[in-house]
């Protein structure tokens, strides 16, 4: 009997996660990706071999 609940909780406990992530991700597309992890206006080959000299 235990193992019955047990199964019950955790397909209740995934349903809810899957109805959370669903409602997580509106799917509303962005027009345009800033990248902001590096100085603006430099390139991806500036910027690894800027972290290849630390």
């Amino acid at each position: 009997m235990i193992a019955y609940a047990l199964c019950g909780v955790i397909f209740l406990l995934l349903a809810l996660m899957i109805i959370f992530i669903e409602c997580s991700r509106p799917g509303i597309a962005l027009s345009e990706v800033n990248d902001y992890t590096g100085d603006p206006g430099t390139t991806t080959e500036q910027k690894m071999s800027a972290s290849n000299r630390k």
